[in-house]
This record gives C-alpha cells, sequence and structure tokens, in this order.
C-alpha cells in the first residue's frame, strides 16, 4: 500500500495474505461392502471393485488417492478390510472403507467305500477291517 499526502510524501507498506484450505477433501462412491465365494479351485479369490473418486473443493486440485489394497488382489477366505485414503496438497485428508468376506461354499467330496458284507463267526460278531474313505477340499 502506498499513501501520498498534499505535499507528495509518500510512505509503503506491503504484507502478505495466505489463503489456506483447510477443509479435508471429499471421497464419491466408497465400494460397499462385497461377499464372494471361492470357486473350485482353492481357498482364495481375486475380488475386483471400482475405486471411489477423490474431490477438493478446490479448484485445479486434485487430491492423491491411496488404497490398502487394490483391485483384482487375492484374498484369502475370511473377512478384510479395504481403506481408502484422499489426501490433498495441504495434506488434509478424509477415509471410507468397505469389507471384503471371501467365503468357502463349495462342500467337501468323499469317496466312499462299496456296500460289503462279513460273515460272523460263532460267536456273532466279527472284526470288520476296511480303509478309511477318502476326504477332499477346494
Amino acid at each position: 500500500f502506498t499513501a501520498v499526502d498534499n505535499a507528495g510524501n509518500s510512505a509503503t507498506c506491503s504484507f502478505t495474505v495466505t489463503v489456506q484450505d483447510n477443509l479435508p477433501p471429499q471421497l464419491f462412491n466408497c465400494p460397499t461392502d462385497l461377499t464372494v465365494d471361492v470357486n473350485t479351485g482353492g481357498c482364495e479369490m481375486p475380488v475386483t471393485w471400482t475405486p471411489p473418486q477423490p474431490f477438493d473443493q478446490c479448484t485445479g486440485i486434485t487430491p492423491t488417492l491411496i488404497a490398502s489394497d487394490t483391485s483384482g488382489t487375492v484374498f484369502p477366505i475370511g473377512d478384510k478390510v479395504v481403506v481408502f485414503t484422499a489426501i490433498d496438497i495441504f495434506d488434509d485428508s478424509t477415509s471410507c472403507l468397505f469389507m471384503i468376506t471371501v467365503r468357502d461354499s463349495v462342500a467337501p467330496t468323499i469317496v466312499c467305500l462299496d456296500d460289503f458284507q462279513v460273515v460272523a463267526t460263532d460267536s456273532c460278531s466279527t472284526v470288520v477291517d476296511f480303509s478309511l474313505q477318502l476326504t477332499f477340499d477346494n
């Protein structure tokens, strides 16, 4: 600023104005919880989703999106929380999360023996000898 009086004398001063963004960015369309069933190929499954879209109120600023896991990651049977965090250039951040549940809904298979008969001894009993059945699970 400059001030000038009627005699032509002047004085100046200056100062800095800093505009700060202290509003966190936003995340739109955070995925909802997902439940998937493993197929017959094993005890884990790849899971896909569409990540949320980060948005900042300040025009021209696109927040960085960080995800704890990426779409297509192979998850084992059980529950897993996936977290998304949006961070703007001023280190303001916001997060959203969703749960992935991977279930084993494939029944095991069992190979049974064929029916067979055993003749009892004089005491109406006998020892029966057989192999254990085989079982398989995904």
